[in-house]
């Protein structure tokens, strides 16, 4: 399966004009899997240390491919924003991936939270995204406008926090730009930053 997908990112690679190669948060899509024949062959014990075992496989197979073809071409992922969730759930080790060569030039986690969010308060998870990068995998925020005047389901008392402030986006905006240990920021999606009624609360800041 590696080498299969390892194959399609050559072929991109190789013959179009790209500035990098970019990936998702989908990596188990689910923690009821059916892999237990292939957990059984592989002689581990531990099925999640086997799991992530493997997506950092994947992830370093395509980091190698992309860079074996154009070192210049960038490779980069964008996980979902609770580092927790990530390890436990999705399998995904992106401290390890932050905090040592070879995997990826960039990491993009995906902090769709506000600040009053009950599980995932955007200072907070910021913070905890700092606090495993090293600084050589350069670490861009992801943000969302998405949210911008709707209700946040997931997000316990903050729930009606985009409803009631119009600068949510745009206050991470500026946390994370003022902010030396984070390398840049990134904005989903394109059409609800572009809205007419959200673009320039989102854009206020520059």
């Amino acid at each position: 399966t590696v080498d299969i997908v390892c194959r399609g990112i050559e072929e991109i690679v190789r013959n179009y004009n790209v500035d990098g190669i970019h990936i998702d948060d989908y990596f188990y899509p689910s923690q009821e899997v059916s892999d237990a024949d292939e957990f059984k062959k592989s002689g581990k014990d531990n099925i999640a240390d086997w799991r992530r075992e493997n997506i950092n496989v994947l992830v370093r197979s395509l980091y190698n491919t992309v860079k074996s073809i154009n070192k210049g071409i960038l490779f980069g992922i964008s996980p979902q924003g609770n580092i927790e969730t990530d390890y436990e759930k999705q399998y995904a080790d992106v401290e390890k991936w932050l905090s040592e060569g070879g995997y990826c030039d960039y990491i993009v986690p995906q902090i769709y939270y506000g600040y009053e969010n009950s599980e995932c308060p955007f200072e907070e998870t910021l913070d905890g995204w700092k606090s495993i990068s090293d600084g050589n995998t350069a670490l861009i925020i992801g943000l969302c406008t998405y949210k911008n005047g709707t209700e946040d389901k997931w997000a316990g008392k903050g729930a009606d926090e985009w409803i009631i402030n119009d600068d949510v986006t745009s206050r991470q905006v500026t946390d994370c730009t003022d902010d030396p240990e984070v390398d840049g920021i990134a904005l989903y999606s394109y059409s609800s930053t572009f809205e007419d009624e959200v673009s320039s609360a989102v854009m206020a800041s520059g």
